[in-house]
Parts: structure tokens; sequence; C-alpha cells
């Protein structure tokens, strides 16, 4: 019986383990990802749609290899050899801002086959408004978004000295989706285009006496695909983003800091309909 007694407890503590796990994973990281997780179809006038998920951000191309060289510029914590090389892969870090981060949104319809939503990533608030064309099983919407960098993360341990807490900024995105849903609604797909623009500013720590200023752009475009399933009331959402960016920073006394790459932002959420 012991053993059996000692398998019921480890299965108890399971769930909180990974609670554990998934909480802090939340609170410590900010990817620079923000998912739509909606459908093209909006909701009726009144209908409020609220959940909760993951977000992620995976950087690719050049602005993975510029934080690659750049912490190779600086192994264990040594000043960097390069401080050019050290500083372009800091904008890329501010910029792309790869990672996870939680998820949390909510939407209402406004009638007149109009939508507004609010959701928040961790690293930034968006808020959105959109207009649906089309008919019970298919539609097409057409919307703006603008948000808020509210924080990015207080360091990076890859990037020895460097501290973008005090960096904040600004931007917008124009997101078309096209989408097709069951009867009822119980299975919804949708897939679009979205293109966006961001303005990054502030005080970046660099592992030296005082900190230096950063002023920095990126403009994105690129594709998205997105599924949810469930009942009336509750169901989850998955979504996938794939986008080319390019960026350009000023960092200090280093001018020119150019970078390119793709990005890769899956996303996930359980929403309930209300």
């Amino acid at each position: 019986m012991a053993p059996v007694r000692r398998r019921r407890r480890a299965r108890a503590r399971a769930p909180a383990r990974w609670g554990a796990l998934i909480a802090s994973a939340s609170l410590g990281a900010c990817g620079g990802s923000s998912p739509l997780l909606h459908p093209a179809h909006v909701e009726p006038e009144g209908v409020v749609v609220a959940g909760a998920g993951v977000s992620g951000q995976i950087t690719l191309g050049g602005a993975e290899q510029a934080v690659l060289d750049a912490r190779a510029a600086s192994p264990g914590g040594a000043p960097a050899a390069d401080p050019r090389t050290y500083r372009r892969g800091a904008v890329a870090l501010a910029s792309f801002a790869p990672g996870v981060a939680p998820w949390v949104g909510a939407r209402v319809g406004l009638g007149g086959q109009n939508e507004a939503g609010l959701a928040y990533t961790g690293r930034s608030l968006r808020v959105d408004a959109r207009h649906a064309f089309g008919d019970e099983r298919w539609a097409f919407s057409a919307g703006a978004g603008a948000h808020g960098v509210l924080r990015q993360r207080e360091d990076d341990p890859g990037l020895s000295g460097l501290d973008l807490n005090e960096v904040s900024g600004y931007g917008f995105d124009l997101p078309l989706i096209a989408g097709w849903q069951s009867d009822a609604g119980l299975i919804r797909a949708w897939g679009g285009l979205r293109l966006g623009y961001e303005r990054l500013g502030g005080r970046v720590g660099l592992g030296e006496p005082d900190p230096v200023s950063l002023s920095a752009w990126r403009a994105w475009g690129g594709g998205l695909v997105g599924l949810a399933m469930g009942f009336r009331h509750v169901y989850v959402a998955l979504e996938l983003d794939a986008a080319y960016h390019r960026a350009e920073g000023r960092l200090g006394d280093e001018r020119g800091l150019e970078l390119e790459g793709l990005t890769l932002a899956p996303g996930g959420a359980l929403l309930g309909r209300f």
C-alpha cells in the first residue's frame, strides 16, 4: 500500500509543480509577440469573449545571429571585445524581444459588424478595433491596433550586463484576415496578413558605470493562421504568426545598427464567451 500512496501523492503534487513553473515563466519573461487569437467573424453586439494563455517569439536569421555574436563578444561576463557587435545584439534583443510571455485578452461586439479588443502580453498592452464583412460561414475583417511597450526584460542571462528595464515605446499594426466557421461556430479557421511598426526609446544598462540612450524602430510584415474549437461558451484558440522584420537603432554613440530577420510567433489561449 505504501507505494500506491506515494504514487498518489506524486500525482497530487504534479499539478502544483506545473502551475508554479507556468506562473514563474509568465511573470519572468516578456516575449515580443502579440497574437490576435480571434477569428475573422466578429461577435454580436454586447457579447464578450475573454481568456488567458501564452505566446512566444522565436527569432531567426540576422537578428538571431546578432544576439549570438554579441554573446560571443563578451564570454563569461567579460567586457565586450567588440563594443559595436555587443550593442547590435542589445538592439536586437530590445527590438525583437524573443521569449515567452503570458497572454490575457478580451473582446466585445459593438454591433454593425464591429468589434473592439484589449490584450496584455507582458511586454505590451494592445487595443484594437475592426469591421467584418460576410455571412454565417465566411467573413473578412479589417482592423487597426495600437500598443504601448510597457516593460522589457530586466536583463538577459546570456548577454552579460544588459539591462532593458527602462526601455519603452509604442507601435501600431494593421491585420487583414479571412475565415470560415462551421455551424454554431464550433470550429473556426482563419488566416491573413499583418503589417506593423514600432518605436523604442529609453536608457539601457550595458554593465558600464552609466546607462546609455537607445532609439530604435522596427517594421514588419507577414502572415498568420489560426484555429479555434469548442462549445458554445468555452473554446481553445491557437495561432501561428510568421513575419519578416527590419530594424535600425542607435545605442549610445553607436549609430546605424541595422538588423533584419524572421520571427515565428505561436500562441494559444482558453477563451470564454459571455
